[in-house]
């Protein structure tokens, strides 16, 4: 059973603040002028819990059992959204 995310989940910038620095010519919010790929936006474990309606729990435990892919950021963590979109289409393959 494949599930519809979020409209959300689906933007790319839902944050207004990060619009407004990322319309600045020449710039990105974060991203240094050298780097041209994209940056691809980070999801909490609450955020990635409630698009696969599972508990936190169960979102720590795939990350431990290698089934989610999961970035360290000093003591947070977070969930890049193509991830959660894998789990959500039933692509299991690396």
């Amino acid at each position: 059973m494949v599930r519809d995310l979020p409209a959300w989940a689906l933007q790319e910038n839902s944050d207004p603040k990060l619009q407004e620095k990322s319309s600045l010519p020449g710039s990105v919010a974060g991203q240094s002028q050298a780097s041209s790929a994209p940056l691809l936006p980070l999801m909490t474990i609450g955020e990635a819990a409630t698009i696969l309606r599972v508990a936190r729990r169960t979102i720590r435990r795939m990350i431990k059992r290698g089934e989610l892919h999961a970035v360290r950021i000093g003591r947070s963590v977070r969930i890049r959204r193509q991830d959660i979109e894998r789990i959500i289409l039933g692509d299991t393959d690396d």
